[in-house]
């Protein structure tokens, strides 16, 4: 064979080995963008969360004890236990509304959901609407219900 043919050969490997490890290159980089988004953790509030009677109209209950309350009287005070895993950091809107779904009050309490898995959160306090009927606080993020919790007012 002469040196010239040699020399094609040559090249020829040397630019298929070249293709192969820019291919295999982009695989990689594609890969470590895809598990580097900030929305690897979606929004998700846990169902075990309760409301608890922070005061006013009879003493603190289920706070500490991890009892839900789900019935109140007028003028009780209420809070809200529970956990959150949220990908980015998140104002949390607390509403009140009635059984037809409606708006009774509006940001009764709200907190920032600090990005995390697994993160608390323990917010006091807004009084429970006037008028004996059933109820629901609504966690609102981003104008979306992520999770409610149904009450009594009797």
């Amino acid at each position: 064979m002469s040196n010239k043919v040699i020399l094609l050969v040559v090249a020829a490997i040397l630019l298929i080995i070249t293709g192969v490890f820019y291919f295999l290159s982009m695989e990689e980089e594609t890969v470590v963008e895809e598990t580097t988004t900030e929305e690897i953790i979606p929004t998700e509030f846990s169902d075990d969360a309760y409301l608890y009677k922070a005061g006013e109209g009879g003493e603190e209950t289920g706070r500490d004890a991890g009892t839900p309350v789900n019935e109140f009287s007028q003028g009780d005070i209420f809070g809200a236990i529970g956990y959150y895993d949220i990908g980015t950091e998140e104002e949390v809107v607390l509403n009140v509304t009635d059984e037809g779904q409606n708006v009774i009050e509006e940001r009764v309490m709200e907190f920032v959901a600090r990005e995390g898995v697994g993160r608390d959160f323990d917010i006091c306090c807004a009084e429970v609407p006037e008028e004996e009927g059933s109820y629901r606080v609504e966690f609102v993020v981003d104008g979306e219900m992520v999770l409610f919790l149904p009450f009594e007012v009797i």
